[in-house]
């Protein structure tokens, strides 16, 4: 949720209940959490990750990929329950339209072209591999947490780069939508195989050059 952004009861409720909730582990690093700083970004990679946002907390679900239960006739099999899993919700905020799947009408913004449903095959599919050191706001993430395999082969895992070294994501030990570091230090670095640019690179506007000094005052002449 970005500062000033309206907040639901609902999802008060269900972040008191996560605090509740946390592990031992968790409540150890959760003071990095209080002070998130997200960097400039484009107009579009502010709609990316505010339409992201919008679905924290969201429950896990296998294969889930759309925000409620399916009804017949959807394109991809029935979902019983609202809520994503890690490659469904990265489909839900990047994927353009694609026969009967379109999410265009909820998220206000095209998305760009992912056939793919995995997150090996997302990743593996990158025409450029985004290095942590490159990443921009709405870059793709794959991850390969359980060191099977080797390269976008050993790929088990999908998130979408916040900037400054943060990222959203569906995870199952999470329980849905949250927020992770994955910075230098994280558990996350290491595990990161690459990134995969669908938004268009941003380049931030040069700073305004400082203001020019005033002319100081001529001295008086002396008689």
């Amino acid at each position: 949720m970005l500062a000033g952004s309206p907040v639901s009861r609902a999802f008060v409720a269900y972040a008191l209940w996560q605090a509740k909730t946390l592990s031992q582990w968790e409540l150890s690093s959760i003071h990095s959490y209080s002070n998130i700083v997200l960097p400039q970004m484009s107009a579009i990679e502010k709609q990316v990750v505010n339409f992201a946002f919008k679905y924290a907390g969201f429950p896990y679900v296998y294969a889930g990929e759309w925000y409620k239960p399916t009804g017949s006739g959807y394109c991809c099999g029935t979902q019983l329950q609202g809520g994503f899993d890690c490659s469904g919700f990265a489909w839900w905020v990047l994927k353009s339209p694609a026969g009967t799947w379109n999410n265009t009408s909820i998220r206000g913004y095209y998305g760009w072209s992912l056939p793919e449903r995995g997150a090996a095959a997302m990743t593996g599919d990158a025409p450029v591999r985004i290095y942590y050191s490159k990443l921009q706001p709405g870059d793709l993430l794959g991850f390969n947490t359980d060191d099977q395999g080797t390269g976008w082969q050993g790929v088990d895992h999908a998130g979408i780069y916040l900037g400054n070294g943060w990222m959203v994501h569906s995870s199952g030990s999470r329980g849905g939508v949250s927020v992770d570091f994955i910075g230098s230090g994280s558990w996350w670095y290491s595990r990161l195989v690459w990134g995969r640019r669908l938004l268009p690179t941003y380049t931030p506007p040069p700073p305004p050059p400082p203001p020019s000094p005033s002319p100081s005052p001529s001295a008086s002449a002396t008689p």
